[in-house]
């Protein structure tokens, strides 16, 4: 059997719960949990502006002392400073990739790695041709 307890993950690495009565519920009925902890604890919904940010890093700990509640554009900023120099993308094997608004460098997240901004822009160009040709 695959049930977990209503546990699953998604692509991103966070852990997901079935709550589909929560407001931000995906179609499926799912929400995250750390957003979903740190409601429940402060006892307050989230904005969809609002954003919980795991401080130590790690996804799925999600012990309400590691998240902390901010707006999603100063999850965004907090983010984008992330050490990023020892990245390498999944398929080419690449360090480097293209620079966003000449401030930052754009990875993007894929089966527990990275891509780099050319393999993301193949891998999802492909993606698109195969689904025009199924539907």
């Amino acid at each position: 059997m695959n049930w977990k307890g209503g546990r699953i993950f998604n692509t991103q690495g966070y852990v997901l719960i079935m709550n589909p009565r929560h407001p931000f519920a995906t179609r499926d009925g799912y929400v995250r949990l750390h957003r979903f902890v740190w409601e429940t604890h402060n006892k307050a919904c989230l904005l969809p502006c609002g954003a919980v940010h795991h401080i130590n890093g790690i996804k799925k700990d999600n012990r309400i002392e590691n998240l902390q509640a901010m707006m999603k554009y100063q999850h965004d900023s907090l983010e984008s400073k992330i050490d990023m120099s020892n990245r390498k993308c999944f398929i080419c094997n690449s360090n480097k990739t293209q620079m966003i608004k000449g401030k930052y460098p754009k990875w993007y997240n894929y089966k527990g790695g990275f891509l780099c901004h050319r393999c993301y822009k193949k891998t999802s160009r492909t993606y698109r041709a195969a689904r025009l040709l199924l539907t």
